[in-house]
């Protein structure tokens, strides 16, 4: 399951990538990747990927939650109904 998830959300980081940059010149790519093999670029994937992981940590333990209770409270109404 893990092997593909992962698979998964690497074919999603392709197509975003690919839809994100499909405007960028083989040069302005050249020269993206030279900036993030730098070290401030370095930097800024370090804080890109704790701010995704932040907000994935917080959707999974306070907004799913939020989508089980409310399927919950709707599942019940309808059985009332």
């Amino acid at each position: 399951m893990k092997e593909a998830t992962q698979q998964k959300l690497r074919q999603q980081m392709v197509l975003i990538s690919h839809y994100t940059y499909r405007k960028f010149s083989n040069a302005e790519i050249e020269k993206y990747i030279g900036f993030l093999d730098s070290g401030i670029g370095k930097k800024y994937v370090d804080m890109t990927i704790a701010g995704y992981s932040d907000v994935l940590a917080h959707y999974i333990h306070v907004v799913l939650p939020k989508i089980k209770r409310a399927a919950e409270a709707l599942k019940a109404k309808e059985k009332q109904a």
